[in-house]
């Protein structure tokens, strides 16, 4: 019995407070998050070309363009 209960001691606890998806949420954060941050990833082009367009569309406004600074 003593042996049964060290076990259940070393088990790890059960998670307190998420919700039964939340674990997999997090790790498919995690995993989108490392696909963002690595360089030869589409995900990360894709990002970097939209952030880059969302610029250029932003300051495509003629009040901008006629300052030269």
């Amino acid at each position: 019995m003593n042996q049964h209960q060290a076990v259940k001691m070393s088990a790890s606890p059960p998670l307190q407070g998420l919700e039964p998806g939340e674990g997999m949420l997090t790790s498919r954060q995690r995993k989108l998050e490392s696909m963002i941050r690595d360089p030869r990833s589409p995900v990360n082009v894709e990002s970097l070309l939209d952030g880059l367009n969302s610029l250029v569309l932003d300051l495509d406004y003629p009040a901008l363009r006629k300052n030269k600074n």
